[in-house]
């Protein structure tokens, strides 16, 4: 018979499969991912008028660099739309976009099950310009500065982002700010 206070072995296995369990829900190991969303942007800046608001649908990857410190490399391939509908006599840029760029996932305690994500990166929108008196395909160098949260549900990760974006042009660039929700999975079980 056990003395109070004292653990069996039994209980003593038992806790410790609990306790791996656990550790291996909250696994904080970086993991090669998938991620899929969809946003909304708001228009800054001279083209506020022109362009008022923004879409956004795009698919990444997550590859890890290391563990601590080191960054993930962030891949993004998506289609994005500012401005009204194309061919209804207002202006709009749509097409697809491209960038690529360091993020990072922080945790705000051992315990704690979701994490920060934050990063930038840098690509670029082959785009289709419209407008009432023009039409022109061009190729535009873009940035995004990303912000967010991720929280475990299963075996996938929810999360929402704030998010800016900086398409450049010589004459007008397009500065906007938004957010998107997501869902981001693993492509490897460990």
């Amino acid at each position: 018979m056990a003395e109070a206070g004292t653990l069996s072995k039994k209980d003593g296995i038992s806790q410790t499969t609990k306790n791996s369990e656990s550790e291996k829900a909250i696994s904080r190991e970086p993991a090669t991912r998938i991620s899929l969303f969809g946003g909304y942007q708001t228009t800054l800046g001279n083209l506020k008028d022109i362009l008022p608001h923004g879409m956004e649908a795009r698919l990444a990857f997550d590859l890890p660099l290391g563990q601590g410190g080191w960054p993930a490399l962030r891949l993004e391939l998506g289609y994005v739309g500012f401005g009204g509908l194309p061919g209804n006599g207002t202006h709009s840029l749509t097409g697809m976009a491209w960038g690529a760029g360091p993020v990072w996932f922080l945790h705000p305690s051992r315990h704690h099950r979701g994490q920060i994500i934050g990063g930038f990166l840098v690509g670029s929108i082959l785009a289709r310009v419209q407008g009432p008196v023009v039409e022109t395909q061009t190729n535009l160098l873009a940035a995004t500065a990303l912000l967010g949260y991720e929280y475990p549900l299963g075996p996938v990760l929810l999360f929402a982002q704030a998010r800016g974006g900086y398409v450049a042009d010589q004459n007008n660039p397009l500065m906007s700010a938004g957010g998107v929700m997501g869902v981001a999975r693993p492509l490897f079980d460990n």
